[in-house]
C-alpha cells in the first residue's frame, strides 16, 4: 500500500469514526435511557476504533522513516548496482554485433 492511499484510509476511517460519534450523541437525545446501555458500548468501540487508527498512524510513520532512511543510505549503492550491470550488458550486446 502506497503513502498516498494509506493516508487515505486513515483519513477515511478518522472520518467515520467522527461520524459515528455525531450519530451516537444524537442517539442519545432521541432515545433517552432505554438505549444508554447501547450507546456506552458503541463509545467504548470508537474509543478502541480511534486508539487502533493513532497506533497504525504512528507505526504507518515509522516505517516511512525507516524506509526513507534505508533508501538514503544506500543510494549510492543501488546506483553502482545498476551501472555496472548496465555496462556488462552493454559490453555484452557490443560484442555480439
Amino acid at each position: 500500500m502506497n503513502h498516498g492511499s494509506t493516508q487515505r484510509l486513515l483519513g477515511d476511517l478518522q472520518d467515520l469514526v467522527s461520524e459515528v460519534e455525531k450519530l451516537t450523541a444524537h442517539a442519545v437525545g432521541i432515545a433517552g435511557d432505554q438505549a444508554g446501555e447501547a450507546i456506552e458500548q458503541v463509545q467504548a468501540g470508537l474509543k478502541q476504533t480511534q486508539k487502533r487508527v493513532h497506533h497504525l498512524q504512528g507505526e504507518l510513520a515509522h516505517q516511512a522513516r525507516k524506509a526513507d532512511h534505508y533508501v538514503r543510505e544506500n543510494a549510492w549503492t543501488s546506483l553502482t548496482v545498476a551501472a555496472v550491470i548496465g555496462a556488462v550488458v552493454g559490453a555484452v550486446l557490443t560484442r555480439r554485433r
